[in-house]
């Protein structure tokens, strides 16, 4: 089983029970690391993230991948996103709107790929920021990553 498969797996085997005790799957990570295989996995609820949450999560989880011996892993790792969070789903934008976030694209916009601003607006095809001197309109498929920006 590749290593992509392995993680849309366990996103599958634990986004219900996750849902079912209020906690919101955000990303599982499936990789090789120094010092082994890693599932890594990001949650979040509607009040943040406190150690008592990835305590029930982690309770959670491991009761269900211990019924999957397909799964290997050596270390497992479950979080909070962080206050500088990649935003990915839509729901994640639109929560976040109004917020200040960076931008980075695979080509350049007007010259640059790189971008600071205010998230205005999202839809299937556009992320709308607000720089400090215009309003921009960037296509989705040209997203390389976009983050939240607690610097400012």
């Amino acid at each position: 089983m590749s290593k992509g498969s392995v993680g849309k797996l366990v996103e599958t085997l634990i986004n219900e029970k996750l849902n079912q005790i209020n906690i919101e799957l955000l990303e599982v990570q499936y990789r090789h690391e120094q010092n082994g295989q890693m599932l890594r996995i990001f949650i979040d609820t509607e009040t943040g993230v406190s150690l008592d949450t990835c305590t029930q999560a982690t309770r959670a989880i491991h009761k269900i991948l211990d019924e999957h011996d397909e799964i290997n892993f050596d270390f497992m790792e479950v979080s909070s996103p962080g206050i500088d969070r990649v935003l990915r789903k839509d729901s994640e934008f639109l929560k976040f709107s109004g917020e200040q976030i960076k931008v980075k694209t695979y080509q350049p916009i007007d010259g640059q790929k790189n971008f600071v601003g205010k998230l205005i607006a999202c839809d299937k095809d556009l992320l709308t920021i607000e720089l400090a001197d215009k309003t921009l309109q960037i296509p989705r498929e040209l997203l390389s990553i976009v983050r939240l920006n607690p610097d400012l």
